[in-house]
């Protein structure tokens, strides 16, 4: 499922492409590792979930997600800036650090919270 070879195959026609492309051979790998540990940590997934198409697709977009996010925003949200303005202008911070191509991907697959039992 995820390999190197395949993220190549799904990420050769994505539009971030070139993102992936200056990534140096030795740190795909670690990339991939970094990616697919994030969303199963981090999600609560049905049993199976990272078996799927969809898994494998959800990390290949999480690392581009990650190759692509702004520093200077991780620095503004880990400082907890939530909105900033300027000139009339307003930019609201994502607060999460998933991909929201990846939540999608997975969003049938993940274990949803319906109520609290008292």
């Amino acid at each position: 499922m995820i390999s190197v070879e395949n993220a190549d195959t799904y990420l050769s026609s994505h539009k971030l492409k070139d993102e992936w492309n200056k990534v140096e051979y030795g740190e795909i790998q670690s990339l991939l590792d970094q990616a697919e540990s994030f969303l199963i940590n981090t999600l609560t997934l049905r049993n199976g979930t990272t078996e799927t198409t969809a898994f494998e697709h959800a990390v290949y977009e999480q690392v581009i997600f990650t190759l692509t996010r702004s520093k200077a925003n991780l620095i503004h949200q880990n400082e907890g800036i939530k909105l900033f303005s300027f000139d009339g202008s307003q930019v609201m911070m994502d607060k999460s650090f998933i991909s929201p191509m990846s939540f999608m991907l997975l969003k049938k697959y993940i274990y949803r919270k319906v109520g609290d039992i008292r």
